[in-house]
């Protein structure tokens, strides 16, 4: 439920002393609900109060907050104070709004340096697609080799569906260390449980890509611990290792934990099932 604001009338679903958190914040900070906004209206001054000048490159570069990507932006302070809307300004395509005004349709803010960071006013331009592939910051475009040091050229470069150029040396040797990850588990399969990665994948689909006992799906991350574990009668082979006749099925971490805690012994997970049925038809236990 949003309830309005007592000082500006803003709506907000959580209040703090009946203050907005925009009012509250400025009330704990200043000490008065009328002081002005902390963040000023970006200006051409701002930017040069929140950027250094570097006199050997020309550039300007940006002190204040970035994108994911490196670009500077800023708090729209006016759009927050009229619409309590939070915003963010791109500060390149301000500063080229100031300058050339409207950008047209196909027109893109470039920077002659090549430094995402770079406000300086000098640097900016409008340019079309096609001419940002010779400026600086289109040096990708313009490279001639992968990062590996292997050459473009037409018998080892491709464009993929995403429009971007692909090194088919780096892909084989890619593709070449992925097929000696799968040889390398499919031989400790081999040695630990006497079967192979072949075995493990129809055990995985007759399963359902899901545990044996607790129908959890199993869940594979890069870079994590394998979710798999390969389940063996312990009455046929003893150890850790199996002779592959013995392979019950896959569990996940859990399921195999509590097997092997009872020992596969019947009676101790009957009377484990019991223990439980019994303390939830009977309800917690009262306090004496």
């Amino acid at each position: 439920m949003l309830r309005p604001c007592s000082h500006c009338g803003a709506p907000e679903r959580h209040l703090r002393k009946g203050y907005c958190q925009a009012c509250y914040r400025r009330w704990r900070r200043t000490g008065s609900l009328d002081a002005p906004t902390v963040l000023p209206p970006l200006s051409r001054g701002l930017i040069s109060r929140l950027s250094t000048y570097a006199p050997e490159s020309g550039c300007r570069t940006w002190r204040g907050t970035c994108d994911r990507d490196g670009y500077p932006i800023y708090f729209d302070s006016e759009l927050w104070q009229k619409e309590r809307r939070q915003s963010h300004i791109r500060v390149h395509r301000w500063l080229a709004q100031d300058l050339f005004g409207d950008i047209p349709d196909g027109q893109f803010v470039e920077r002659s340096c090549g430094n995402r960071k770079c406000v300086a006013v000098g640097h900016l331009a409008l340019v079309s697609h096609a001419q940002s592939q010779f400026t600086r910051a289109g040096v990708n475009v313009r490279k001639n080799h992968c990062d590996s040091g292997h050459d473009f050229d037409e018998g080892n470069a491709y464009i993929n569906k995403a429009g971007k150029r692909i090194c088919r040396t780096c892909q084989r040797r890619s593709a070449a260390a992925y097929r000696k990850k799968e040889v390398a588990f499919d031989a400790r399969m081999r040695r630990t449980y006497g079967i192979t990665a072949a075995d493990i994948e129809r055990l995985l689909a007759k399963q359902g890509d899901c545990c044996a006992i607790c129908n959890t799906a199993f869940v594979f991350t890069e870079g994590k611990k394998n979710p798999i574990h390969v389940d063996h009668d312990h009455a046929c082979c003893s150890g850790r290792t199996s002779c592959g006749a013995c392979v019950r099925g896959l569990l996940c971490e859990g399921c195999n934990t509590g097997l092997g805690t009872f020992k596969d012994d019947l009676s101790r997970l009957q009377s484990a099932i019991d223990y439980v049925k019994r303390h939830r038809a009977s309800g917690p236990m009262q306090g004496t």
